[in-house]
Order: C-alpha cells, then structure tokens, then sequence
C-alpha cells in the first residue's frame, strides 16, 4: 500500500515478506520474481506427481497437512 501523497510503502507492505500472510504483489516485488516460489514448487509436483490423481482439486486438503506446508514455504519461500 503506497501513500499517495510520498510515494512510500506502508510499514505492513515493508515488514511482511513471508509467503502467507502478506499481498502477493509485496511478496513478488520483495524477491524480484514474477511468480511466488510456493506457486512454481505446487505446479512442478502436480506436473510431475499428481496429474493422474483422482479428484485432485475436488477435495480439500487435511487442514493439519496445509498449515505444515504453509510453515515450510515460510520458513523456506525458494
């Protein structure tokens, strides 16, 4: 969030870079990418572990298996 008046980031955009928990336009202007590392690591193993399974986006995920990756990809975003 830029003020409109400077020009500057809000210190909640400047604090928060990890991948959970913050915009995904801060997250990418933080690590200069153009698609977040939590993104290309998911369609790498879909493409090449999971495109065979049954009802892949069907189902949700078990909530403990979800909060251990999101704790992964925060503590190693790349």
């Amino acid at each position: 969030m830029r003020s409109a008046e400077s020009g500057e980031a809000s210190a909640a955009e400047t604090v928060q870079v990890g991948v959970f928990g913050s915009s995904l336009t801060s997250h990418l202007r933080h690590t200069g990418r153009a698609v977040a590392p939590c993104i290309s690591s998911a369609m790498r193993y879909i493409s090449d572990s999971a495109a065979q399974s049954d009802g892949l986006f069907r189902r949700p995920g078990v909530l403990s298996r979800v909060e251990k990756l999101q704790e992964i990809m925060n503590s190693d975003p790349g």
